[in-house]
């Protein structure tokens, strides 16, 4: 009898974060999934500086992603003899 007991427990618990970790990721103004990265305001004589950082990160993502997507086919492909 105790066993049901900790189960109904631990899935009350379980519950319950799920819901608290699905309200803490939802931004409710943007809806589900959207996520616009936003830099800070910066001052209007460092605009070129941020935007040269904010391309260099971008091409640095987009190099890094494809570069993981060719090692994992490369992976599920096996070796190219």
């Amino acid at each position: 009898m105790k066993s049901k007991g900790q189960i109904t427990l631990f899935a009350i618990l379980g519950a319950v974060i799920v819901i608290g970790a699905g309200l803490f990721f939802i931004d409710f103004n943007t809806g589900i999934g959207v996520f616009e990265p936003r830099i800070a305001d910066i001052p209007v004589e460092f605009q070129p500086i941020g935007n040269y950082v904010q391309n260099c990160i971008e091409q640095v993502a987009t190099d890094g992603v494809i570069k993981i997507g060719e090692k994992n086919e490369q992976e599920r492909n096996g070796p190219t003899s």
